[in-house]
């Protein structure tokens, strides 16, 4: 089995070329479902996800990566509810914590058929994406929309339940079948030298800034830290109009935040020192005045244990009036071990009807890899209360389709990924209001169509292949290969246009079709991918479906056909000509049969 690199990537292992191939044919129902059977949060993780899949993405090889984290963010805010699900099991499952990952775990547990019980502390679930992630990133009312979403397709959330105050472990034992703790990092990690008045830690600074509470923020602001929570309190400062520096351990390249984050901070005024480490914080009358930063050396022992070095000569002064700690974050263990849990307690595959998920047991990590682990734990629980044994489970063992061929390149039209509206620099910095905009329907379908589809193509059925060559002759790519009793066709290279299978003679290549509706209006059109028309029958190439199609759809109801073709950025140009011809075939074939004016082409 083949898949492509996007999927690997992916923590979640969503199937990406599914849902955005069925996202360019319209089917935008459809392609929600494949996303939300993975995770029910598509319009937060649309928002905030580090998208690895997009590192990766076939398309890179050509022009640029498919911006797949924005085309299901469009799904998301588009489709924008889950499917009710029903409880047939009769085991109860509590999950404490509804961040990304235990709500990750809960949806998959409900999928299952399980009453699920989320015990969340907070007034809303949602994590530190509720608590933390500024609101020009992930709105507010996003997020507690996906909340009322889960709520609606029969998850309970208990909010305002704090472990240790208003339940215990023991009481969930008694309750439950199983238990899953996802309480995830809530607390900030400090320098024992850096604190007092003036010094601020960044979990609270957000939470402040995004339910609009009063903070005390003097002009100018030194961030202390290289990651998101780092670059977000950053960038709250400067919407507060202050002079706002950073300095990390990391050296630029490799600060931990996402890349994307990190220039859009720069631009917008953030100063960014790297490889500087805090030395020495000077006060006078009680006053931040300065902190005094030394030359990072190296950051880890040669057993990769994170040790860092310092030049304590080499040094950098900062004139500073606040200082924001954003240097890292831990688990509150008070209520955990009054009940008798320690670290090593907490395992995915569950330890005596207890189990764990996301950056509890992972450590600090992104939302799609708490996702997954929550997904995974989901599994576990399942099999356990099952009474089947969990560590069985094996891995499913796959190749990558592999890059590009180098010859095949030259043949594939190229065209510039779409990007979203965006506010400019000014008006982004004076306000807290949403940077990048959803993507627009013209722009959903333009994107999606410059996917390659990998791995999705047809198949060849090696048994029936009369090896006439037709494929051969007629593949835009020059990707398909003659074997010995057979043509070739190779994942590496294809580009799942379909027109070998809609053109093949003998019906040995075959391609999932289009599916029929029983009644069609009198007038339809069919409308390349190209062609960002949603009221359309949208197929990746009019050579893919042939004329068989066309008659099909006659049979249905239709008695004309407006047909669009590709436009000048054509992913397969060659094709034009070919397509004027089978046309011309059409109109022959229905003139013979008395029907004039059925295509306007």
């Amino acid at each position: 089995m083949e898949i492509a690199p996007c999927v690997d990537k992916c923590p979640i292992n969503l199937p990406i070329p599914d849902y955005i191939r069925l996202t360019c044919e319209g089917r935008f129902d459809e392609a929600y479902s494949l996303i939300v059977r993975e995770t029910p949060i598509p319009s937060i993780l649309g928002r905030i996800c580090f998208h690895p899949c997009e590192d990766v993405c076939r398309r890179g090889e050509v022009d640029e990566a498919i911006s797949i984290c924005n085309i299901k963010r469009f799904l998301g805010d588009t489709i924008s509810s889950l499917p009710k699900q029903k409880v047939f099991q009769k085991e109860r499952i509590a999950v404490i914590g509804g961040g990304p990952s235990g709500l990750s775990c809960a949806w998959h547990l409900l999928q299952l058929g399980y009453r699920v019980d989320v015990f969340e502390e907070k007034e809303s679930a949602g994590g530190m994406p509720y608590i933390t992630i500024p609101s020009w990133r992930l709105p507010l009312d996003i997020l507690k929309r996906e909340m009322i979403n889960l709520v609606d397709a029969g998850l309970s959330i208990k909010t305002n339940k704090r472990l240790g105050d208003d339940f215990s472990l023991d009481d969930l034992k008694k309750e439950y079948d199983a238990v899953v703790i996802a309480c995830g990092l809530p607390l900030n990690r400090e320098i024992k030298a850096i604190k007092g008045d003036d010094v601020i830690l960044a979990l609270e600074f957000l939470e402040a800034i995004k339910f609009k509470r009063e903070v005390s923020l003097k002009k100018r602001v030194l961030v202390i830290g290289g990651g998101n929570v780092a670059i977000d309190c950053a960038r709250a400062s400067l919407r507060m109009k202050r002079d706002v520096s950073l300095v990390c351990l990391e050296d630029y390249e490799n600060m931990p935040c996402f890349k994307g984050e990190k220039i859009k901070a720069e631009e917008e005024g953030v100063k960014i020192f790297p490889e500087l480490g805090p030395k020495e914080l000077i006060r006078e009358n009680g006053k931040i005045k300065q902190l005094i930063a030394m030359k990072v050396l190296k950051l880890f022992d040669e057993n990769k244990r994170f040790s860092p070095q310092f030049n304590e000569d080499e040094i950098k002064t900062f004139n500073v009036d606040t200082i924001i700690m954003a240097i890292g974050q831990m688990a509150d263990w008070t209520a955990l071990k009054r009940g008798g849990i320690t670290q090593d307690m907490l395992k995915e595959d569950g330890l005596n009807g207890l189990f764990a998920c996301g950056d509890i047991v992972l450590g600090p990590t992104n939302v799609a890899s708490a996702i997954a682990s929550g997904k995974r734990v989901a599994m576990n629980v399942h099999l356990k209360v099952r009474s089947q044994e969990s560590r069985v489970r094996t891995q499913e063992v796959y190749d990558l389709i592999s890059s590009i061929s180098s010859p095949v390149i030259p043949f594939i039209a190229k065209r510039e990924r779409v990007k979203p509206e965006c506010l400019g620099i000014e008006e982004r910095c004076a306000s807290f209001n949403e940077i990048e905009k959803t993507y627009t329907l013209d722009d959903v379908f333009l994107e999606s169509s410059r996917c390659l589809y990998c791995g999705k193509g047809p198949e060849q059925k090696k048994e029936t292949c009369p090896l006439c060559l037709t494929c051969i002759r007629i593949c835009p790519l020059k990707g398909i290969k003659r074997e010995e009793k057979r043509a070739f066709l190779s994942s590496q290279d294809c580009q799942s246009c379909g027109i070998c299978a809609g053109l093949c003679p003998d019906n040995a290549i075959r391609e999932d079709g289009i599916l029929l509706k029983d009644k069609y209006p009198k007038e339809v059109t069919i409308a390349c991918f190209d062609y960002p028309l949603s009221d359309a029958i949208r197929v990746r190439c009019l050579l893919s479906v042939g004329i068989p199609f066309f008659l099909s759809l006659m049979e249905k109801g239709v008695e004309k056909f407006f047909i669009k073709p590709c436009r000048e950025g054509c992913f397969v140009p060659s094709a034009k000509p070919y397509i004027s011809k089978m046309i011309s075939r059409l109109e022959k074939i229905l003139k013979e049969i008395g029907l004039t004016g059925v295509i306007n082409f």
